[in-house]
């Protein structure tokens, strides 16, 4: 009777350490118990679809360097690994989101699937958000302009981080 005691012990243990783990790896890959990038805010939702008269050649952020550049997940299940701010070397990254190539309406995209990304710019007077999609043609979207090489934006940022 002992050892039925016993064996239904260990049998509690084995169910609570199986619990423990996957509870564990669940967070793990999350990034952090609440679901969401530590750090980052809520996605800020699906990208707008670019229509005819949207096209600009200004700048798409401040030349001024930022204080700290995020790569935050946005709703599509992008990877958190790269959500830790980057501290050195912005100008690049606010180089690089400038010099973009204006999308024009006429152009045809890949089907390719990619993670889509809110690239976070802190600046010492606040917050611009930048939309990166990996997908298709690889747009960039701030306040209505759309540009081109959003995958060459989020190759340096994660090279920097």
């Amino acid at each position: 009777m002992a050892a039925l005691g016993l064996r239904t012990n260990w049998q509690a243990a084995g169910v609570i350490a199986f619990v423990a783990v996957a509870a564990t790896g669940m967070i793990w890959y999350s990034g952090s118990a609440s679901g969401s990038a530590v750090g980052c805010p809520p996605p800020t939702g699906q990208l707008p679809v670019p229509v005819s008269g949207q096209v600009s050649a200004g700048a798409l952020v401040p030349d001024a360097v930022p204080v700290s550049v995020r790569l935050c997940p946005g709703e599509d299940g992008a990877p958190e690994k790269w959500s830790d701010p980057v501290g050195h070397d912005l100008d690049q990254v606010v180089a690089s989101l400038n010099s973009l190539r204006p999308f024009r309406r006429e152009t045809v995209c890949t089907m390719d699937r990619g993670p889509r990304y809110d690239l976070l710019l802190d600046y010492p007077t606040g917050r611009r958000v930048v939309q990166i999609s990996t997908s298709g043609c690889a747009l960039v979207h701030v306040d209505g302009q759309f540009r081109y090489g959003g995958d060459k934006v989020v190759e340096l940022v994660q090279d920097l981080g």
